[in-house]
């Protein structure tokens, strides 16, 4: 009983409360609209008190995602504070005629511009809760797996890879001339050295430890083959220490013996 009462008490005290604040709503806009609308009041009451009660319970009962949550909780504050200006507005100018209040100007200011804000945010939200819908986001994720816009990718993704293709061959084009050039003068400058030093200790260039490369090509292959050699060379040796590392029948003869 008391669980029930309380109840009414909570819905009794809210009833109350938007009558007096639409009616304050009501006034203030009557004061603006033309006189060829006379409706416009009323209508206005969809973005303040109307509007309060609407975007709660599409928080509460029929957001189908995120998105629609959180923008009926924002809108539902936006319309709380837009009745709080106009009910504050008029309650200040019945002061001010009473002459128990001075009404100040950017007050007034305020809360009109702050009318004009809320009437687009609602316009604004009423899109984007149409838009959030999972059946509308559906629909565009579909959109992708259409055939004309998987050829475009598709193409556009053939685009970037010939063009990164033609890009790196670009820059190996410019960039290997001037690597080969640099080996070449380092070879040279190998050269050089190979020949003083063959000169200072009076032996030819040809018996000296350094092999000069002439040019890239022949450098390149004088390592690939050298290092072939030395694949080559390890099996022999190898069979060859095990050849003597085993004994021989004279030698077992000579043992036994």
């Amino acid at each position: 009983m008391k669980e029930t009462g309380g109840h009414l008490m909570h819905y009794a005290g809210w009833t109350l409360l938007f009558v007096f604040t639409a009616t304050c709503t009501v006034m203030l806009l009557g004061e603006y609209a033309p006189p060829t609308a006379p409706w416009l009041p009323f209508a206005g009451l969809a973005v303040f008190e109307f509007g309060v009660i609407h975007w709660l319970h599409w928080h509460k009962h029929n957001a189908l995602n995120a998105v629609q949550s959180w923008i009926a909780l924002i809108m539902a504050f936006v319309s709380a504070l837009a009745i709080a200006g106009c009910t504050g507005l008029e309650l200040l100018k019945w002061f001010n005629a009473a002459g128990d209040l001075v009404l100040q100007p950017w007050w007034k200011d305020v809360v009109l511009y702050s009318i004009v804000g809320c009437i687009t945010l609602n316009v604004l939200a009423f899109i984007g809760v149409s838009l959030s819908d999972p059946k509308h986001v559906a629909k565009l994720h579909a959109y992708k797996d259409h055939p004309q816009f998987v050829e475009v990718r598709v193409n556009a993704t053939a685009r970037e890879t010939y063009d990164g293709r033609r890009f790196l061959a670009s820059q190996a084009a410019t960039q290997l001339p001037a690597q080969a050039a640099s080996l070449d003068r380092w070879n040279e400058g190998n050269q050089e050295q190979s020949a003083m030093s063959a000169a200072r200790e009076g032996g030819s260039v040809g018996n000296t430890t350094r092999r000069p490369f002439r040019g890239v090509k022949s450098g390149l292959s004088w390592l690939w083959n050298g290092e072939q050699a030395g694949e080559t060379m390890e099996p022999e040796q190898s069979n060859g220490a095990a050849q003597s590392a085993e004994p021989t029948s004279a030698d077992t003869e000579t043992q036994s013996s």
